[in-house]
């Protein structure tokens, strides 16, 4: 019980940088005076997100207990990442177990799907909300759920869908509600739209020549 109450923390820790990146995205998103092109956007994440990768890289030495631990020595790791290559971009295995036939065909559609679901993402924020892209990013655990009850597509792995499952799902549906219960407002939409003319002058004049 000790130790699910210490990943539950960790779990909760870890998400607080996910929401105010969310934040962030829909700051940067809805700035008008800016207008932030999303494919520059998501290229600077990336960019980010690899360099913050190096950075915490040495977290993979901290010597874990199995199965959470890497298990790799800092000798291994030259050795580690030639195989990683050969099966990657190669298709050739280096050891027992590995499968790396189709692997760069498979990384090649992960990273357009990956794509894809940003740029979608982004576009979700800006139209919406980040609350909105949460509440629909949060339905894939129910479906991934239902996905892998199904014998032809999980084989082996089919799990029986669970009350917890059931649960989330109702949770996911009445949050929705609520939230979409009143329309939600845009701080940084000005109250008077300077682009259209407070008087319809065209209309005046008819009014006056209707007069004279």
């Amino acid at each position: 019980r000790d130790n699910n109450l210490l990943w539950l923390f960790i779990y909760i820790i870890g998400i607080l940088p996910g929401v105010a990146s969310y934040c962030c995205k829909e700051i940067f998103l809805k700035d008008r005076d800016y207008n932030y092109n999303i494919w520059w956007l998501n290229s600077w994440i990336s960019t980010w997100q690899l360099l913050f990768g190096f950075i915490t890289f040495p977290v993979m030495f901290i010597p874990l207990p199995p199965p959470i631990g890497n298990q790799i020595s800092v000798n291994e790791i030259p050795q580690y990442f030639i195989n990683a290559t050969k099966c990657q971009f190669g298709g050739l295995n280096s050891q027992e177990g590995d499968n790396c036939r189709y692997s760069l065909i498979l990384f090649f559609f992960y990273q357009i799907i990956n794509t894809l679901i940003n740029i979608l993402m982004f576009q979700i924020i800006r139209k919406g909300s980040s609350v909105i892209f949460i509440i629909v990013n949060a339905l894939k655990t129910p479906i991934t759920s239902w996905l892998g009850s199904i014998p032809q597509l999980a084989g082996k792995h089919t799990q029986p869908i669970s009350v917890a499952d059931l649960f989330s799902f109702i949770i996911i549906f009445v949050g929705t509600i609520v939230y979409n219960h009143k329309e939600e407002m845009d701080v940084n939409k000005p109250i008077i739209d300077i682009d259209k003319p407070l008087i319809n002058h065209e209309i005046d004049d008819e009014d006056d020549s209707d007069i004279l």
